[in-house]
């Protein structure tokens, strides 16, 4: 089982993915109370624009230096509310194009990944094997890595950025299902 004869799986693992994710975010309810309104959202983005900051992400209060994040003065600000971080996306007329593209990109690379772990740790054994041993075989490794790729690295967010656990573990489901999906197309063609 070389990378190069699993481009069948790879693809339709992406496509499949890809897909499926429109589903889950478009479709499906459950993701629709993982952001909050603030109050007066107009009165926040006009002071927002005042500032003239860009795109980027921004924490508050803001240290970049373990020596000051000490100090009196910033554990004074750190007690105050509200802390955390802001993320601002591009200005302009909104479009999904862009994302959707390096979307569709990141589920290419994954099962890139994928196939590449398959190809490794499978072997030609399991694949020249007949039956249901290749399809668990294959399902069991494309599976676990497919599910690394799309889930563990949500849970950092919780972690360190304050994004809600309620949040992480819908996003970790999520990635089950395209882990699963992904799974199911490489041990069905590889």
């Amino acid at each position: 089982m070389t990378l190069a004869g699993l481009w069948l799986p790879i693809l339709a693992s992406s496509a499949a993915v890809f897909f499926a994710s429109f589903l889950v975010w478009m479709v499906l309810p459950h993701h629709r109370n993982d952001w909050s309104r603030v109050p007066d959202e107009d009165a926040l983005l006009e002071h927002l624009r005042t500032q003239g900051i860009g795109q980027g992400n921004y924490s508050f209060p803001h240290c970049n230096d373990p020596k000051v994040m000490q100090s009196p003065e910033f554990q004074a600000r750190w007690e105050q509310n509200p802390t955390g971080f802001l993320t601002l996306r591009r200005a302009g007329k909104f479009s999904m194009g862009r994302e959707l593209g390096q979307w569709a990109i990141y589920t290419l690379a994954i099962s890139v990944c994928v196939a590449y772990v398959v190809s490794r740790t499978v072997g030609a054994d399991a694949a020249a094997a007949a039956g249901e041993h290749a399809y668990l075989s294959v399902f069991r490794v494309a599976g676990t890595t497919a599910f690394l790729a799309y889930s563990a690295a949500v849970i950092p967010q919780a972690i360190w950025k304050s994004l809600r656990w309620s949040t992480v573990w819908k996003e970790v489901a999520d990635g089950l299902g395209y882990a699963l999906l992904t799974a199911g197309f490489f041990g069905w063609l590889a």
